[in-house]
């Protein structure tokens, strides 16, 4: 788990609601008793396109990272064949 530079508690994700307002009123009161200023320490509401759906901008990029990944699994493969 990722933790905060700045005070050193876990960082990721706290929730995934279906109503934003129901989001918006955890957020709201953890920002109340845990959030500070001076820092990114905040409660903050994401919304998602869809359920299942990775965001545009990553999906790119991960598509990438599992074309080179193939492609390194692949040369792994040929290069055991031929010490073989």
């Amino acid at each position: 788990m990722r933790q905060c530079i700045e005070c050193g508690e876990g960082s990721g994700v706290v929730g995934v609601f279906t109503a934003k307002e129901v989001a918006e009123k955890h957020a709201e009161a953890l920002n109340k008793d845990h959030g500070f200023t001076g820092g990114q320490h905040s409660y903050e509401i994401f919304e998602l396109p869809d359920d299942n759906v990775m965001n545009k901008e990553y999906k790119e990029v991960h598509q990438r990272l599992a074309v080179c990944n193939l492609q390194y699994d692949n040369s792994k493969k040929v290069n055991s064949e031929k010490t073989a």
